[in-house]
């Protein structure tokens, strides 16, 4: 029930040969394409015009977002990039006079843009000053906002934390966590380097935290898992080595055989998958009254 078709087989219009690093669905329906060492590419339906290129060049890209006045943003070589007028435009971000590695971008659900660093920690913009705001300190791969509008990171120690909290200091849980994500449950999901996908409940009152770990001993495919999406159907996907997995109630399942999947985004038809064999398109037959899986 479920297929990968390459992206040089649906169009004539081919991306270079370089991985597929980063994805966003824009609010206009185009995807935003990013690549290692190829910069970006910007498609429409199944066509990629020349004049829908914002002009400039871009190196390795590695995560692309729109905030809410339909600006799009991109982390190329550890620097920040907007597209302004039609073309892209660097955006330095200092701290204490030094340019900061730029790791991950986020939109809020208020719309404001979420920067995490890897020197200077959290930032946010603010756009009526067209400047950023240090939110927390420490080194930051990722952020995300639960239900509640709290905001969430992970990190190489702590593995995941509530933004602003103080630190835990040593539990069972604590890692190397490098994306997370929450679902529509309230689950917060964390994708680390090494450990396996780790699955967090937490008590909203007592900020106490249950913490279900799958591993390769377990089942997983992998225990590097590279980026997590929930999809139409509830269910959590995450990309790793050699492996897209599900993450339901359910065991995971494993789907090999598409190379190293770095980033992953929703799309018509499924979902497309960011892979160093690069774009890939996964898709399922839909029956009345059927579930894709």
């Amino acid at each position: 029930g479920v297929r990968f078709t390459p992206w040089n087989a649906l169009s004539e219009t081919r991306l270079p040969p370089a991985p597929a690093s980063a994805l966003w669905v824009a609010k206009d329906g185009s995807l935003w394409v990013g690549l290692m060492g190829g910069g970006v590419r910007r498609i429409f339906g199944s066509q990629i015009h020349a004049e829908d290129q914002p002009q400039g060049t871009l190196g390795s890209v590695t995560d692309l977002v729109e905030d809410h006045s339909g600006t799009v943003w991109a982390v190329s070589d550890g620097a920040l990039f907007r597209v302004r007028g039609g073309r892209w435009e660097s955006v330095p971000l200092l701290w204490n006079d030094r340019e900061t590695v730029v790791q991950r971008l986020f939109v809020a659900s208020k719309g404001g843009l979420w920067v995490a660093t890897a020197r200077g920690g959290v930032f946010q913009w603010i756009e009526r000053n067209e400047s950023f705001q240090r939110m927390a300190a420490g080194f930051t791969w990722d952020i995300h906002e639960d239900p509640h509008g709290a905001m969430w990171t992970t990190d190489i120690v702590t593995g995941f934390r509530r933004m602003g909290e103080p630190s835990p200091g040593p539990q069972p849980f604590a890692g190397s966590g490098y994306r997370l994500a929450h679902d529509h449950q309230g689950n917060l999901w964390i994708a680390t380097l090494g450990e396996g996908l780790w699955r967090a409940r937490v008590d909203a009152a007592t900020a106490t935290r249950t913490v279900e770990r799958s591993l390769l001993r377990t089942g997983l495919s992998s225990d590097s898992v590279q980026s997590l999406l929930e999809d139409r159907d509830g269910a959590c996907p995450a990309g790793g080595r050699l492996v897209v997995v599900e993450g339901r109630e359910s065991p995971l399942t494993p789907i090999e055989s598409v190379g190293f999947v770095v980033d992953v985004a929703p799309s018509e038809s499924g979902v497309e998958a960011g892979t160093t064999n690069g774009l890939i398109g996964f898709s399922a037959p839909r029956e009345e009254g059927s579930r894709t899986r």
